[in-house]
C-alpha cells in the first residue's frame, strides 16, 4: 500500500482492583511503526564551479553531477567513486503534503542512510484535486557528508514541471528542468560554489521499497 501507515499496538486490559467502590482499569500500549513507499529519483546537474586553488588563485571549471555523485557526497565519499548497490537516491511518498524528503535509501535495510534534502511542490492541493498538471517545485539540499566530501547547501527551482498524484495525494510522477546553486566539498577541505545552469529532476514513481521507521 502506497504511503501506508502501519500501527502495531497491543492493548492489555486488566482489573486493577476495587477501591472504595471504584473500579481501576489499566491500558498498556506497545510500539508504533510507520512505513512509507520510496520512489525512484534521477538527477543531473550541469554548471560551473568557482573557487580558489592552494595558492589563492581564483578559478572556474565545469561541473557535471549525477545520482552517483550526489549519493557519494551525501555519504561523505568522493563524487566519482563506486556507489554500493543498495544505496539509491529516492523520494519518500507522503500523502497530502507538499514537502517530500529526498534521501539516500538503503534498500537492503529498508532504512534511511541519510536525508539529503526536501522537495516542495506548489500548488499542492489544486494539483492533487486534478490528479495531474503543471507545478512549481523547489529542491533544498541539507548540510551532509564528511569534511572533504560534502554537500553544504543547495537550492534549485523548477518552473512548469509536469506532475501526477495518486488518489491518496501521493506524488507519483514529476519531470522538471531548472536552475540553482550548489555549495559542496569536492575531495577538498574548502567549499566550492557552483552555479548550476541546468538541473534535471525526474521520478517515474517506480517503487524502490518501503522505508520503515519507528
Amino acid at each position: 500500500m502506497i504511503a501506508s501507515r502501519i500501527f502495531r499496538t497491543t492493548k492489555r486490559l486488566w482489573l486493577g482492583g476495587v477501591m472504595g467502590g471504584m473500579m481501576v482499569l489499566g491500558v498498556q500500549a506497545l510500539a508504533v511503526t510507520v512505513s512509507n513507499e520510496v520512489i525512484d529519483v534521477t538527477m543531473s546537474m550541469d554548471g560551473e564551479v568557482q573557487g580558489r586553488d592552494t595558492h589563492g588563485t581564483a578559478f572556474a571549471a565545469p561541473v557535471n553531477l549525477t545520482n552517483r555523485d550526489l549519493v557519494n557526497l551525501a555519504l561523505g565519499l568522493p563524487a566519482r567513486t563506486h556507489v554500493p548497490e543498495q544505496a539509491v537516491l529516492g523520494l519518500v511518498q507522503l500523502p497530502n503534503t507538499n514537502m517530500l524528503p529526498l534521501i539516500v535509501f538503503d534498500s537492503r535495510g529498508s532504512s534511511n542512510a541519510v536525508t539529503v534534502g526536501s522537495l516542495t511542490i506548489d500548488p499542492a492541493q489544486p494539483t492533487r484535486k486534478l490528479r495531474a498538471g503543471t507545478v512549481f517545485a523547489e529542491l533544498n539540499l541539507l548540510n551532509v557528508g564528511s569534511i572533504s566530501n560534502r554537500i553544504v547547501s543547495g537550492r534549485f527551482f523548477f518552473a512548469g514541471s509536469n506532475a501526477k498524484f495518486g488518489t491518496n495525494g501521493c506524488l507519483t510522477k514529476l519531470d522538471g528542468t531548472g536552475v540553482g546553486t550548489l555549495t559542496a566539498h569536492f575531495n577538498a577541505t574548502n567549499a566550492m560554489d557552483a552555479l548550476v545552469y541546468k538541473t534535471r529532476f525526474r521520478t517515474n514513481g517506480n517503487k524502490l521499497g518501503m522505508l520503515v521507521e519507528p
